[in-house]
């Protein structure tokens, strides 16, 4: 786990994975008293610790297996209500506000672990993402860890109706309201379609969420460029500032790039 509170701020950034591994993104945001996850995604290296084709982790005691082999968080006020008594562990109400879904591929690595939290909390995906997750849903057998849009309750009963998620759809322009912050997606350059970075306005300033970085095509690494232009004209059109990365590309990878910038930190001549 890496945390990153942005200088003394009521804004902070806590990875719970997607650092120096293949997916399992799970970034929690927290401004003032907003949290909000950024994406919430399957950790293949992590995952491959314990478990391989044929052994997995066992469903009959709920979420247990996951929390202790570290697959997931051990947060409170996060995950379902049936995962959790058979777990035989506190039930509380949820206290994350929504989680921002960049992607989805077949394999989920930024999606699949939504599967485990509670259908309170909204996710918020483009249109084309939720279509994505709605075909992987009806051509694929339901599993504890694919059951992104729905999930029937444990123990496992056929009878049982699908619980659906609170699911919030956005198209490039628009705008996302959540607690103190305001999301804007935008749409880029990926290996599936409807994939979306995020630039996410704090009471810190603003961050810029790139997901997964695409090294080829016609977008390349240029967009990284583009994001950081896109806000400083937004905000600071007429004065130069000098800006700092917080984050450090080489412990974080290319792979799961986040990246923050806060403005303005110093005024400079350049």
């Amino acid at each position: 786990m890496i945390f990153i509170e942005l200088y003394g701020s009521l804004t902070s950034l806590i990875f719970y994975g997607g650092v120096n591994e293949i997916g399992g993104n799970k970034i929690l945001l927290e401004d003032k008293d907003t949290r909000v996850f950024l994406d919430f995604g399957k950790g293949f290296s992590r995952r491959a610790k314990y478990f391989e084709e044929y052994i997995n982790p066992r469903v009959a005691n709920g979420i247990e297996d996951f929390l202790t082999m570290g697959l997931l968080p051990d947060i409170k006020g996060l995950y379902r209500d049936d995962l959790m008594k058979m777990a035989e562990r506190e039930i509380l109400e949820p206290d994350i506000d929504a989680v921002l879904l960049s992607h989805a591929h077949a394999h989920s690595d930024h999606a699949n672990y939504i599967s485990f939290l509670h259908e309170k909390i909204p996710i918020y995906m483009g249109e084309t993402c939720h279509l994505i997750l709605q075909t992987i849903e009806e051509r694929s057998n339901r599993q504890i860890e694919r059951e992104v849009l729905s999930y029937k309750q444990r123990p496992y009963n056929k009878k049982h109706e699908p619980i659906k998620r609170k699911k919030i759809t956005f198209r490039t322009g628009d705008k996302l309201s959540i607690g103190s912050l305001e999301a804007e997606p935008i749409h880029v350059d990926h290996s599936v379609p409807g994939a979306y970075g995020f630039i996410i306005y704090t009471s810190a300033g603003p961050i810029g969420y790139t997901r997964d970085i695409r090294l080829h095509g016609i977008v390349l690494q240029s967009y990284l460029l583009l994001l950081m232009l896109y806000i400083l004209n937004q905000y600071f059109p007429f004065v130069k500032y000098r800006y700092q990365f917080t984050v450090n590309f080489q412990r974080i990878g290319l792979q799961q790039l986040l990246l923050v910038l806060i403005l303005p930190l110093q005024k400079a001549a350049f």
